[in-house]
Order: structure tokens, then sequence, then C-alpha cells
């Protein structure tokens, strides 16, 4: 599946909900005012508190995937799981805690979409204030 252009002519950014298996993750672009915000949101995060990696997610939910996040000029995609910002720009993987409260701001995305009742059914609550 092609990805879908923004205006600026680069690949749209996507958020994906990783929750199934054995069936496609929801998914949406992210763009304009929600993509500025979110962009906020993860340059307050990349490069302040490095972490350990996530717990490895199993069946259900297993955070988010953000992908062609235009991080300074540079697409990166991100993954968010548990309170850790895993940053993968080109071949390095670096792990930040989640301090801005990506995930929580990713999980009221995905709720505001229409996904409330798959995070439900999996027992997915938005992250408390201070850990994302």
């Amino acid at each position: 599946m092609a990805k879908r252009r923004d205006d600026g002519g680069g690949a749209a950014t996507t958020a994906r909900l990783l929750i199934f298996s054995g069936r496609p993750d929801p998914q949406w672009s992210v763009g304009g005012g929600e993509l500025s915000e979110l962009l906020g949101l993860v340059k307050g995060v990349l490069g302040r508190e490095e972490s350990n990696r996530p717990p490895q997610g199993g069946l259900g939910y297993r955070g988010f995937l953000v992908s062609q996040l235009p991080v300074d000029e540079r697409p990166t995609d991100i993954e968010v799981f548990r309170g850790v910002v895993t940053e993968k720009a080109g071949p390095r993987t670096r792990h930040w805690r989640d301090t801005g409260g990506i995930e929580r701001w990713l999980l009221r995305q995905a709720r505001s979409r229409g996904h409330g009742a798959t995070l439900d059914s999996e027992g997915v609550n938005e992250a408390p204030e201070g850990r994302s």
C-alpha cells in the first residue's frame, strides 16, 4: 500500500495502534495542527532523558508506531509503549523516557478516531499523568 503524500511532497506521517495479531492494526494520517502538536511533544522528549528499552509486548496492546515524522528535517519513526519512546532514525535506535505524554496523546487520538472499544477490550486506559 503506497503512503499518501502530504502537501510538502514527502511521505505522510502515520500513526498505527499496535494491538491486533493476525489482522491489520488501525492506522491514520497525522497532519495539520495535530502534526504540529505531536512534533512539539516529540521534540520535547528526544534527546532528554535516556531510558531502557520498553518491555516486550505480547498479544494485545503493544503501543504505537508513528512513521515518517519530520523531526529536524529528516523522517524519523518512533515507537511509544509503556512510557518509553523508541527513536528509529536511520541505523540507530535510542530509547527516551516519555516525559511529554506522547503515549497519552496517541491514546486520546485513537479514541477520538473510534478505537475506544478496541482499547477497552484490551484493558487499555489513558496513561496516568506523569507516566505516559
